[in-house]
């Protein structure tokens, strides 16, 4: 055979071997992806998300994992801010709970430290928001705001800052 055959017949089987292993992971990840559905119930996370969604997704998490949300804290990892107004775990999750909306309300690019990385907005829940109708007797103060996640540009590092975050100061509100 010359040369330029055996080239072709070489490309040829090197394209027909890159398609079947292709086929093959796919079908061992949705084989795995399957089975550990099955398993828990935890939500499955897409192997395509753009960095947005990504420190979005995380923010979101990292809020229901540490009591902010209606659901339940996993009191085996949870998060500490850098300032607690509780004497003890039960009583930090009973501050925390039901304070945030689980979805994201908006995104910040950057950091208040003016660092690289994520911020991650949420709004108030319905509960706190009218706790603080109730107490507020100064109607004509309607500025909202709600609390953040912050993150490094690396998704590492999660922190829900302590002080208050104005709504109308996210780069992007989320849908």
């Amino acid at each position: 055979m010359s040369n330029i055959k055996l080239f072709i017949l070489s490309l040829f089987l090197s394209v027909l071997a890159a398609s079947s292993l292709v086929d093959a992971s796919d079908k061992i990840v949705t084989d795995q992806l399957a089975r550990s559905n099955q398993a828990s119930d935890q939500k499955i996370t897409y192997r395509f998300e753009t960095p947005e969604q990504k420190a979005v997704r995380l923010a979101e998490e990292h809020i229901a994992r540490n009591g902010y949300t209606k659901a339940e804290a996993d009191r085996e990892n949870l998060s500490f801010e850098t300032v607690e107004f509780s004497g003890n775990v039960d009583e930090m999750l009973e501050l925390r709970h039901d304070t945030l909306n689980p979805g994201a309300y908006g995104v910040v690019f950057g950091r208040s430290d003016s660092k690289k990385g994520w911020t991650i907005v949420f709004e108030y829940s319905d509960r706190i928001k009218a706790e603080r109708a109730k107490e507020s007797n100064d109607s004509s103060n309607k500025t909202l705001t709600g609390r953040a996640v912050t993150m490094n540009k690396d998704f590492k590092d999660l922190r829900v800052e302590h002080k208050a975050f104005i709504l109308d100061n996210v780069d992007k509100v989320l849908d």
